[in-house]
């Protein structure tokens, strides 16, 4: 389509109305959140008080860039301006964050386009910091760390990508745990121990997936009293490393059962713990389970059920 006036002259293509399309999606996008982030004062100053006319409105600024940490430590990260990758810029300070296990961090960047946003992150003394990381470089990559402790390998997955208009920096542990199986899961890998709730997810501290690394894990829940954290075998992770396979586990007396997938997707290996049965109440009302056992005569357990129960 052409166009042409007096004092205007306008060619439309298609891909130039692509490219409007695409600005229109991402502006509704990003409107949202922009006034979600709006806040206004109705505190007047001085100035604004003798006039008696003008507010003032404060508007949060909303960075681009997110980091999220699933390494199962606090870690440490800086920024410095550069002015090319190699040589610091003396005028600008250096910015430092920190950012707990399993939170998110807004990281408050100048708007400097010319000026790439790199930073470092520092996983404690044991381990040299991971510098040059790019904020605006998207991918994927695996960063093998060596402990100077004792020389051991070990292994995180960094993922840049972009999501609702974000720039978001993913530092992941390569393994994580979710909790499929109706109760609260005790699971010790080393010396750290944690319960996750029924669906929770968790990322086992990378530093813990050594050579040798096995998990340990019981279930918890007024179900079955009498054998709360009665252990389960071990689960040799090493074995399950990006490796896609159904384990079907038991305590030693064999009454409880446990089906533990490990999927790997992304350079992350997910450990899924479920229940071996998991009955649902789609009927309208409450419905009554007994569950015989075939070692003893007479019922074993009699429920309510409103929802689902998960049997393991």
């Amino acid at each position: 389509m052409h166009l042409e006036l007096d004092s205007l002259n306008i060619n439309l293509t298609a891909s130039m109305i692509r490219l409007l399309q695409e600005v229109q999606q991402q502006f509704q996008q990003t409107a949202p959140v922009l006034k979600r982030t709006t806040r206004r004062s109705t505190r007047r100053s001085s100035s604004e008080q003798a006039y008696g006319e003008e507010f003032t409105e404060n508007m949060d600024y909303v960075t681009p860039y997110v980091i999220c940490n699933r390494l199962g430590h606090t870690i440490q990260g800086e920024r410095v301006s550069r002015t090319s990758y190699r040589h610091l810029d003396a005028h600008q300070d250096t910015y430092k964050f920190l950012v707990r296990d399993n939170h998110t961090l807004n990281l408050r960047l100048d708007e400097n386009c010319n000026q790439p946003k790199i930073i470092s992150i520092s996983l404690g003394r044991y381990f040299q910091p991971i510098t040059d990381i790019n904020l605006d470089r998207l991918g994927q990559q695996e960063v093998l760390l060596r402990n100077r402790q004792h020389s051991h390998m070990y292994k995180i997955v960094i993922t840049k990508n972009t999501n609702n208009m974000l720039r978001q920096l993913l530092l992941s542990s390569p393994m994580t745990v979710t909790n499929h199986s109706g109760t609260r899961l005790r699971i010790t890998l080393g010396d750290k121990k944690v319960v996750l709730s029924p669906g929770q997810e968790y990322s086992l501290p990378y530093d813990a997936l050594g050579p040798a690394a096995k998990l340990t894990y019981s279930l918890e829940g007024r179900q079955f009293p009498s054998l709360d954290r009665q252990q389960f075998p071990p689960l040799d992770l090493m074995q399950l490393m990006n490796k896609s396979s159904c384990l079907h586990t038991y305590t030693p007396d064999h009454r409880l059962h446990l089906q533990v997938h490990s999927a790997p997707v992304n350079r992350i290996t997910s450990l899924l713990f479920y229940a071996s049965l998991q009955i649902l109440n789609s009927l309208p009302f409450d419905i009554v389970c007994q569950i015989y056992s075939r070692q003893a005569t007479g019922v074993s357990g009699q429920y309510t059920l409103q929802d689902s129960l998960y049997v393991q």
